[in-house]
């Protein structure tokens, strides 16, 4: 079982979710929290707005796939400006 460290106390992932997801839906910042290996347990309506996944789709991916597709997109807007007048 995954398990999250909330001050000195250990939860349970899906105990500590929950309140997140309370506290971070509102948040207007792109927000995904990962486990210790990197893999995406939870992600707000923001980040799936801005990244283009839905939260079941995020819940799939590592943080590197993300940050993956992050360098790609900058790097190809970096391109398209050194060739485009």
């Amino acid at each position: 079982m995954n398990r999250k460290v909330l001050g000195e106390k250990q939860l349970p992932t899906q105990e500590v979710l929950p309140a997140n997801d309370l506290m971070i839906s509102g948040i207007r910042d792109s927000v995904f929290i990962a486990d210790l290996n990197g893999k995406i347990v939870f992600a707000n309506d923001q980040a799936c707005k801005v990244h283009g996944y839905t939260k079941g789709e995020f819940k799939g991916l590592n943080v590197i796939d993300i940050l993956v597709v992050q360098m790609d997109l900058i790097l190809l807007h970096s391109l398209m400006k050194s060739f485009l007048p």
